[in-house]
């Protein structure tokens, strides 16, 4: 809290008011006040409201002052008491530089009953206002300081609460210039345990009325989320960059409830010239009365902020003339109903209007042949009468991958007439093959949804890039590396001019050709990129944004890579306590997070930890994902190599035995993750001394890779191993080529590339043993010696 207890009054025009009837009108506050509540001393009196009063306190455990904000006792009725602890639980959640800590929240008897409090960090600074005029701070300045105030208000959106209540006079700019914003106390919690909270808000309007969003007034509790904080935003920014409020304030409730649900804000442009533009054009779509045509979230009205100080394209657009006529008629419905409006109207919307009515037509034409195609070639296939035919029987238990191949099947010369309807309806079958990891079915629909959206839309078109991104991605998934980063790399360079640099789909394409590059062995590129892509995240979408934390985890990977596990492990584990929070224990995402950290303790020796969370991450993909989900058998690869490296193969086979099976039934023997799950039985095989059948299976895998992916590490490996199992046959002669050629591979590539993954140091160590081995059960004493000092 400030030193000035001015800065706990309404500010400029502001209207505190609390409407309702929670309980009998509490009385003034005596100057006198106790030594202490709730083990807290008292020092002072910083001010007083409606609700309560504020103090400064000391606390002795830990030693520190703090602001003691006291409701009164004719507020704390049972409901309120039980609606403040839950939303202390809350509020428990917001740790962030822009948001005052809160310590603890409690009720104490004063004397006066019960009375409810809040304890807090103390800030000793200006209101946000008073400290850009007093630090004469530039349009730039204020615009930079409104960007740390948005970040902190996104925290806060990110862990479910509204703050209902944002003014200057709640936001305090301490003296190292970091803003923070206080009385979290009108704070909604939006989590959905929370019902209790929303059943004492309903009928009550809590908040200043000159900073409420037009939907606050409905007292509504459902009518509220996080686009109201953004109205509120708007406001102070407005104020901020003015020195006036955006409409003219009357002291009457119901007079300033009409000005703000009916009139237009003043336009800045009005007020300074210098605002023209993408300033005035961001102001008012954060004060847009339709919260749909609002800034999504305060890291929207941020990221737009920053564009504009960068010199960059900002997302926000200026309202279209057809839009503000109806604004206006809306408003003025007699003055429509005479002549000259009604001719203002029709010829200001005329054009667009036309426009509309076609894109309107073009859009339900799509909705229909969408709908029927849904009906009658995707959900029809549940009924039997439909499935039966001349030479099919009805599948009571018809799979999802049978009703996608069958309605892929029957696209070919519905669309004709349609082709961005066909373009869609490919591009979402692609989307759903690629979730059930069904990459080169994926593909193709891709291909040919991109060519389709190519002829209609045009190749910059954001439908286009989109599906060019995804084609990418399946690429990448398939292991055809220079396919995938010839798409992504193009993707991302129209989608950086078209879109922006911090667009979402921007930054999709920019983490999947990081994937790429990871893939190729090009750590420094992908590092490089991983970051950018995790720095933009953070920034634009938030800390906590799923995408963000795809992105921690993606930069982990890369960590992993290089075998540095301590800095993986940290980034693991972050994400995965973060999404087991926000998404769920069984999402994906989480899934995924939990994996990766198992196998980081494995690679470090940690089995006691890698062992039970391997376990439990395998019965949660199971049933959430299926059995034969390329990511549930990836997971359960990573849990056979943990038990080969602890020597336990029997395991090792029995787990790499069943993801093979997985593989060759759900992506065929003709890929490259069937192909890698081969080498690793092969190796589980050759480490009980099963020659015979680890040589047969690196002769598959040899020949696959020979033919699609000659020059690498896979093809070298498979040489080893079927070296290694010949040699344990005793067949050294035959093996002798192949140990050679399999770790000569491995050597000039690694000189090549001029980096490798521990994973791939770890086969050139094990291919030197396998070279030391074949010359000492062969006889050659001085060779084993030789290859058992080599370094390369």
């Amino acid at each position: 809290m400030a030193d000035d207890p001015s800065t706990l009054s309404p500010q400029r025009g502001d209207l505190d008011v609390t409407i309702g009837s929670p309980g009998p009108r509490p009385a003034a506050i005596s100057n006198s006040f106790p030594e202490s509540i709730g083990g807290y001393r008292i020092v002072r009196l910083l001010g007083q409201g409606g609700m309560g009063a504020v103090y400064e306190a000391e606390q002795d455990r830990p030693r520190r002052s703090v602001a003691l904000k006291v409701i009164k006792s004719a507020w704390a009725s049972p409901d309120l008491l039980h609606r403040f602890q839950q939303e202390f639980q809350a509020l428990g959640r917001l740790h962030h530089p822009g948001i005052a800590q809160i310590y603890e929240a409690g009720a104490a008897d004063t004397g006066f009953g019960s009375q409810p409090f809040f304890a807090m960090e103390i800030i000793r600074g200006q209101s946000l206002t008073d400290f850009a005029d007093t630090h004469q701070l530039n349009t730039r300045q204020r615009l930079a300081l409104m960007i740390q105030v948005c970040e902190a208000v996104e925290h806060a959106h990110q862990r479910g609460i509204i703050h209902r209540d944002l003014k200057p006079g709640n936001i305090l700019v301490d003296e190292n210039g970091q803003p923070k914003i206080l009385d979290f106390g009108l704070a909604r919690v939006t989590d959905s345990d929370a019902k209790a909270t929303r059943q004492t808000d309903m009928g009550q309007l809590l908040g200043t009325l000159a900073y409420m969003s037009p939907e606050q007034f409905l007292a509504d509790p459902l009518a509220l989320d996080t686009r109201s904080d953004v109205y509120a935003l708007g406001v102070i920014l407005y104020e901020l960059l003015s020195h006036q409020m955006p409409y003219p304030m009357s002291q009457l409730v119901h007079e300033v409830m009409q000005t703000i649900q009916l009139t237009d804000a003043v336009a800045l442009s009005s007020i300074d010239r210098a605002y023209r533009g993408d300033i005035e054009t961001i102001v008012a779509k954060a004060l847009e009365k339709d919260k749909t045509r609002r800034y999504g979230s305060a890291a929207e009205l941020a990221a737009d902020i920053r564009r504009h100080l960068e010199d960059k394209p900002i997302t926000a657009k200026s309202p279209s003339a057809s839009y503000q006529v109806k604004k206006f008629a809306r408003r003025h419905k007699v003055l429509v109903s005479a002549a000259a409006t009604v001719f203002l109207v029709l010829v200001a919307g005329v054009v667009v209007s036309t426009w509309e009515a076609m894109q309107a037509r073009r859009a339900t034409a799509t909705a229909e042949a969408l709908s029927n195609f849904l009906q009658n070639d995707v959900l029809a296939q549940a009924s039997a009468s439909k499935q039966s035919g001349p030479k099919t029987k009805p599948d009571p238990d018809l799979k999802v991958r049978t009703a996608l191949d069958r309605a892929a099947a029957s696209i070919p010369g519905k669309f004709d007439a349609q082709p961005e309807v066909e373009a869609e309806i490919r591009d979402t079958i692609g989307q759903t093959y690629t979730d059930l990891g069904l990459h080169p079915e994926a593909q193709k629909q891709l291909e040919r949804a991109l060519d389709l959206y190519r002829k209609a839309l045009g190749a910059e078109n954001p439908k286009t890039l989109t599906t060019m991104s995804r084609l990418g991605t399946a690429a990448w998934h398939q292991g055809k590396y220079l396919e995938a980063e010839a798409l992504l790399g193009q993707t991302l360079e129209m989608e950086r001019r078209v879109l922006g640099p911090e667009h979402r789909d921007t930054l999709y394409s920019m983490n999947n050709l990081a994937n790429v590059y990871r893939g190729q062995g090009k750590s420094a590129q992908a590092e490089a990129l991983y970051s950018e892509t995790f720095e933009r995240r953070r920034r634009v979408l938030g800390p906590e944004h799923p995408d963000t934390l795809t992105s921690m985890n993606n930069l982990a990977n890369v960590y992993w890579s290089q075998g540095k596990y301590a800095q993986a492990e940290a980034l693991y584990s972050q994400a995965m306590e973060i999404q087991r929070r926000t998404l769920g224990p069984e999402h994906p995402d989480t899934l995924l997070s939990m994996g990766n950290l198992a196998d980081t303790y494995a690679k470090q020796g940690k089995y006691a930890q890698a062992e039970p969370l391997f376990s439990q991450t395998m019965e949660i993909s199971r049933r959430v994902l299926g059995p034969e989900h390329n990511r549930t058998l990836g997971f359960l690869s990573d849990f056979a190599s943990m038990y080969q490296r602890q020597g336990k193969y029997a395991l090792a086979e029995t787990h790499a035995a069943a993801v093979l099976a997985g593989r060759r039934h759900a992506l065929g023997p003709e890929n490259s993750d069937t192909m890698e799950s081969a080498a690793d039985l092969a190796l589980a095989y050759q480490s009980q001394g099963k020659f015979t059948e680890s040589e047969s299976l690196a002769r598959e895998v040899l020949a696959f890779n020979q033919k699609k992916q000659p020059d690498d590490w896979q093809r070298y490996r498979a040489e080893c191993l079927m070296g290694a199992s010949l040699a344990g046959e005793k067949k050294y002669a035959e093996a002798e080529p192949l140990l050679l050629e399999g770790y000569e591979g491995m050597v000039k590539r690694k000189t090549r590339m001029g980096w490798m993954g521990v994973s791939n140091w770890y086969h050139l160590d094990r291919a030197r043993e396998w070279n030391a081995a074949l010359y000492e059960a062969w006889g050659k004493p001085q060779k084993a010696a030789e290859w058992k000092l080599r370094q390369d």
